[in-house]
């Protein structure tokens, strides 16, 4: 009987074996969890190997203490296998968690067995095989082993519920995989349950595993996708709209598709007599003809009452690995529709739909014709774009946009000469290729103030600007030279006062250099190449307290650089984002460690970006900054300019009252640098006000700026809101500032901006 048993068990282990070897290249999303199912059957085989044959009681324990644990994984395997198979991956997802929670908890109940037998014990047994008396090792089940049946059954009875399901909801030609699985899966139920019940003292069950996992992992690998393959390719052979017909190797006509018996019905209307291989196969060749017959594309074309048919003939041979020949198909393709849309397609491809000028393929066709043509003569390229027409659309509605568009594209075109390429790339770009000799700035001018509203009715203005390129070299392509001006153009954006930017030497080198610090950016911050310094801020006291945030950046070869070289450049491309995030951490980080130190009462100022209200939480994140380092939210300072807040008021007012609730100070920055600052006052209850000493640097008339500045200061004392007053340098100032009643100063008068630990050398005092 052992030996029976052990050639059995032998047996089984070898055909799992290789049918994980020969399925290791299938690459379906269910496969790996079939390929651990065997896996695993393949060490239940095993360890029950050992057990029929083994001598030693503590080897024995040990194998049905793996079997049994085993039986768990598989368990997992198998669902997940089932639940892929199915396409129910995302079905009772609460139900999946509770099984899986089930199966760890039987898993670690199973290993205490070892110590308790609290699930299973062994007794020896002697059990009569014919005339040989055999002793062996079989378990006899606790009451708690019980709970380890019926989670192992309530699993297969979910597999056995996925699978039916599939069966009920799937389409008959989809119906068969499941089906034969599904009674794989039983017939293995079957074989277990007999086992169970049947009280034979070798589990010969695990055979039953072992022939229904093979039997699962090549159907599920081979013949079922196979078989669903062959009935798609007949239906879609049957659906598709092109004509399509196959051949044996004698040539008879063995399929052929609705489109085909349609298409020949077509061809006798319209008179098309194809000759060539489509009138070859259709009548049937011989082996030896249509094995050797080439594969042919060609196009057939007939004109009749004036309209002209054509249709698209590939003859293809079919051959096996070997070059054996297996037979050929044939399929044609009406392309007459396509033809009578040829015209259309080739002026759409070039042309600009909302204006009817030339788009960017056709003005660099158009354009690198016209600098070939003449190689000789000096030409620019002048890109134009129009100051924030993205509000026209949202404020206007895109049919006015749209209407001005095409009145400016009108003028474009009643203004240039004949030889000049003009075009619409998108949006408002235009662009126009002329000759050097031609081109005057107080004509683009003239003409662009003959548009310069938006309707007669809408005085709403438009402000152009143009980038200028000058071509020195014609067999540049037509698309660096159209980037080269946008590149200029970029450089005055905004500017309301300059109209025309031209690309040189300086221009190339500086946007070479901002793309070199862009694509520098996420190395050197994943490698901390960025480092917080600070700058303090000093009471009238002389006493320092807290600090503001800045950055430089530690450039691994060109040493520190200073943030003019690389804030406004990453404010400008969206990447301050990440280095504000990445400095705020490091803000509430140091505060953590002051609060460790006993310095609870240091605060330290971060700047919020404009940008950043756009794309992160700013609520979320702060207070999660908080959280996290248990830090007091009033000394981590937020820093808001103007410009930030006016970009959406009322949700601005909103979120800095959320934050002051939650306890945060909140700075104005750059008070007065707009047009609103007395308005933000008298909506928002900022809890610091900001002033910058350039307030004073940048006018004509001090006198009337000074008084300002002391309105200012008195009208923030009146609403308790402490002033700092950044950038002061010399010691006039600081006199001159104290006189008007500010309450902390900032800048190189008292330290410039320091690392942290200078910073912490110089002020913290432990």
């Amino acid at each position: 009987m052992i030996t029976t048993f052990s050639l059995l068990f032998s047996v089984s282990a070898f055909t799992v074996i290789c049918c994980m070897i020969a399925t290791i290249r299938i690459k379906a999303n269910y496969y790996p969890w079939l390929r651990a199912m065997l896996a695993f059957a393949l060490v239940e085989i095993i360890c029950h190997l050992v057990i029929i044959n083994a001598h030693s009681f503590l080897t024995i324990k040990i194998c049905y203490g793996i079997f049994y644990i085993f039986i768990n994984p598989m368990l997992f395997a198998l669902l997940e296998f089932s639940r892929r198979f199915t396409k129910y991956k995302t079905k009772y997802p609460a139900l999946i968690w509770v099984m899986y929670g089930l199966l760890a908890v039987d898993i670690i109940s199973l290993l205490f067995n070892f110590y308790f037998n609290h699930e299973y014990m062994l007794t020896r047994i002697d059990y009569l095989w014919g005339t040989e008396t055999i002793r062996i090792y079989k378990i006899k089940m606790a009451p708690m082993f019980y709970l380890h049946l019926a989670l192992a059954y309530a699993i297969s009875a979910l597999v056995v519920v996925l699978h039916f399901a599939r069966v009920v909801r799937s389409p008959k030609m989809y119906r068969t995989p499941y089906v034969t699985i599904l009674v794989f899966f039983l017939l293995t139920i079957l074989g277990d349950a007999t086992y169970v019940f049947l009280s034979v003292p070798i589990d010969f069950s695990i055979v039953f595993y072992a022939v229904s996992a093979v039997c699962i992992s090549f159907y599920a690998g081979q013949v079922a996708p196979l078989q669903v393959l062959n009935r798609q390719f007949e239906a879609m052979i049957a659906k598709m709209n092109d004509a399509v017909q196959l051949f044996d190797i004698d040539g008879e006509a063995i399929f052929r598709n609705n489109a085909m018996d349609f298409l020949i019905e077509k061809y006798k209307k319209i008179g098309l007599n194809p000759e060539g291989p489509f009138k070859a196969l259709q009548s049937g060749d011989t082996y030896r003809k249509l094995k050797n017959l080439p594969d042919r594309e060609f196009d057939e074309s007939v004109t009749k009452d004036g309209k002209i048919y054509t249709f698209h003939i590939s003859t293809r041979c079919l051959r096996d690995e070997k070059n054996n020949f297996l037979g050929a198909f044939l399929i044609v393709h009406d392309k007459t529709k396509e033809v009578e849309k040829l015209n259309n397609d080739l002026y759409i491809a070039s042309h600009d739909t909302l204006t009817g000028l030339l788009n960017r393929e056709g003005f660099q066709e158009r354009a690198k014709q016209l600098l070939m043509n003449e190689p000789d003569e000096e030409y620019i390229l002048v890109a134009s774009d129009i100051d924030n027409f993205k509000m026209v659309n949202d404020n206007f509605g895109r049919e006015t946009g749209d209407d001005f568009l095409r009145r400016s594209a009108k003028h474009l075109s009643e203004v240039t000469k004949d030889y000049e390429v003009y075009a619409r790339l998108n949006g408002d770009h235009f662009v126009l290729l002329m000759k050097k000799k031609d081109f005057k700035e107080e004509v683009f001018i003239l003409h662009s103030a003959q548009v310069a509203y938006l309707t007669e009715d809408v005085m709403y203005p438009i402000n152009f600007h143009f980038g200028i390129y000058e071509i020195e070299d014609v067999s540049m392509s037509v698309s660096t030279m159209i980037d080269r001006a946008y590149i200029a153009l970029e450089t005055i954006k905004g500017n309301l006062q300059q109209k025309f930017a031209y690309y040189n030497k300086d221009l190339r080198e500086s946007i070479l250099r901002e793309q070199q610090l862009i694509g520098e950016f996420p190395i050197a911050l994943a490698s901390e190449q960025f480092e917080m310094y600070l700058q303090p801020q000093v009471t009238t006291e002389n006493l320092v307290h807290g600090a503001e945030a800045l950055v430089r950046w530690n450039h691994i070869t060109e040493g520190v650089l200073p943030p003019h070289e690389f804030v406004s450049l990453f404010e400008k491309r969206g990447l301050i984002t990440q280095l504000d995030l990445y400095i705020w951490d490091q803000a509430a980080r140091k505060l953590a460690d002051w609060k460790s130190r006993g310095l609870k009462d240091y605060y330290i100022s971060v700047n919020i970006s404009p940008i950043d209200f756009l794309y992160v939480d700013i609520y979320k994140t702060f207070t999660e900054l908080v959280s996290r380092y248990e830090i007091d939210p009033k000394n981590l300072k937020l820093e808001i300019t103007e410009s930030a807040v006016m970009l959406n008021l009322d949700m601005q007012i909103e979120l800095i009252n959320r934050l002051r609730a939650y306890g945060f100070l909140i700075e104005m920055d750059d008070f007065g640098s707009g047009y609103s600052s007395l308005n933000l006052l008298k909506d928002i209850s900022f809890d610091i006000l900001k002033i910058d000493m350039n307030f004073l640097a940048e006018t004509d008339n001090p006198e009337r700026s000074i008084a300002i500045l002391h309105s200012i200061i008195k009208l923030s004392k009146r609403l308790n809101m402490p002033v700092i007053t950044e950038g002061v340098e010399t010691k006039e100032q600081v006199e001159f500032l104290k006189e008007m009643g500010t309450d902390y100063y900032q800048g190189f008068y008292f330290d410039k901006p320091l690392t942290v630990s200078d910073f912490e050398a110089k002020y913290i005092k432990d």
